[in-house]
């Protein structure tokens, strides 16, 4: 599956490089990008177990089922991407 504005790598975990992303979770981040109309940096795809961020919680979250992603957006485009996601999600 290919996608406009992401690839599959951009979501592999920093930690170690595996990679469990689900297709579903890449898809709503293209439609959010379509929505947008501007560029989304992915800052955190799929974590592992072992990512420091999922080790310091109490059990791991929803980066490490491969169905979360973090962008680096900032002032008026984070509040853009909040509303367009908010509504997408309902």
């Amino acid at each position: 599956m290919t996608w406009d504005n992401f690839t599959r790598e951009e979501f592999a975990c920093s930690h170690c490089g595996k990679n469990e992303i689900q297709d579903k979770a890449i898809d709503f981040a293209q439609e959010l990008r379509d929505e947008c109309g501007f560029p989304l940096i992915v800052t955190s795809g799929y974590r592992c177990p072992d990512h420091p961020a999922e080790r310091s919680k109490m059990k791991p979250g929803t980066h490490s089922r491969g169905v979360a992603v973090d962008f680096g957006v900032s002032g008026g485009k984070a509040r853009i991407l909040a509303q367009i996601a908010l509504r997408k999600s309902r």
